[in-house]
C-alpha cells in the first residue's frame, strides 16, 4: 500500500527569515557598546555574546520601538521567493512571535508583503514558541522555515524543518539549511 502524501503548506518565521535585522542590530549594538559583525547578528548567536539585560533592551528597540522597528530591511529575494511559491499553488503562512502585531503589520505593509502576500487569513502572531507548534498543527503545516534551531526543535508536528542560516554560521544544525532565498525556494519547491 502506498503512502498518501499531504499537500505542502509552508510556514515562515518573520524575523531573520523574511525581515533582515542585520544592519539594525549592528547599529543598535553600537549604542549598547557592542561592535557586531554581520555573522554575529543571528538571534541565537546574540544570546551567547550579549548579556541578557542588554539583549532584551536591544530587542525592545528592534521590535517595539516604531522609530527603529520600521527601518528593518526585507531579506533579499524574499518577496520574489514567496511569490514564486504561491504561484506554484502552495499555501504560505506567517507564524511569528512578534509581541506588537500592529507594528509588525506596518513593517510588512512597508515592504509590500501586506496585503500582497500575507494578510489576516494567513498571518498569525503567537505568544511563545510552543504556540508556533500549536498553530502549525492547526494549519497542517508540512514545512517550516525559521532562523533558530531552538524554535525548530519545538515544532514537533512539522515534518520538514528548514534553518535559514544567512551567514552560514551554524555548522552543527540537524536541519536542512538554506543560506538565501534562492536556495530556500529551490529546497521548498523540490
Amino acid at each position: 500500500m502506498s503512502k498518501i502524501s499531504q499537500p505542502k503548506k509552508i510556514g515562515f518565521d518573520m524575523d531573520g527569515v523574511i525581515i533582515d535585522h542585520t544592519d539594525l542590530r549592528i547599529i543598535v549594538g553600537k549604542q549598547f557598546g557592542f561592535n557586531l559583525a554581520p555573522e554575529q547578528t543571528p538571534s541565537d548567536i546574540l544570546r551567547v555574546i550579549i548579556p541578557t539585560h542588554e539583549r532584551r533592551l536591544m530587542q525592545d528597540m528592534l521590535y517595539n520601538n516604531p522609530d527603529t522597528a520600521l527601518e528593518a530591511a526585507m531579506m533579499n529575494g524574499a518577496y520574489e521567493g514567496i511569490q514564486k511559491i504561491i504561484n506554484a499553488g502552495i499555501p504560505v503562512f506567517l507564524i511569528s512571535r512578534r509581541k506588537d502585531s500592529v507594528l509588525a503589520t506596518k513593517l510588512l505593509l512597508k515592504h509590500k508583503l501586506w496585503p500582497d502576500l500575507f494578510d489576516e487569513s494567513n498571518t498569525f502572531f503567537v505568544e511563545n514558541p510552543e504556540d508556533k507548534n500549536t498553530k502549525a498543527e492547526e494549519l497542517g503545516i508540512t514545512h517550516y522555515v525559521d532562523d533558530e534551531d531552538v524554535i525548530l526543535n519545538i515544532l514537533s508536528v512539522v515534518p520538514n524543518k528548514i534553518l535559514f542560516d544567512q551567514y552560514n554560521v551554524r555548522s552543527n544544525s540537524p536541519y536542512i539549511k538554506a543560506h538565501d532565498w534562492e536556495d530556500l525556494v529551490e529546497k521548498l519547491l523540490d
